[in-house]
């Protein structure tokens, strides 16, 4: 028959290889969780940076065709109906 003592030991052996397992596995996820901040600091950074960069492209951009081809058309527009008000009000005159 087994006794309590036998279980004892049997029962601290059993729980020595459980923690030294859980010890490993802790430390696999520890070198993952490593590698993932390793493949952040690679690949999202150099994404966000791009994505910065083609944002203040889009920016230049947009100003640049405010300047060159809206503000132009709005100012011909605003001349045009100008010059067709006054020739609406040289053409009514009242008598």
């Amino acid at each position: 028959m087994v006794g309590l003592a036998q279980i004892r030991d049997l029962m601290l052996i059993i729980l020595a290889i459980e923690s030294f397992v859980v010890g490993v596995l802790l430390i696999l996820v520890l070198w993952q969780v490593w590698q993932l901040v390793k493949l952040l600091r690679q690949e999202i950074i150099p994404l966000v940076d791009t994505t910065k960069d083609s944002v203040e492209q889009v920016s230049t951009t947009t100003v640049f065709v405010g300047r060159s081809v809206a503000a132009p058309f709005i100012w011909m527009r605003g001349w045009a109906a100008g010059v067709r008000e006054a020739w609406r009000m040289v053409r009514h005159r009242p008598k």
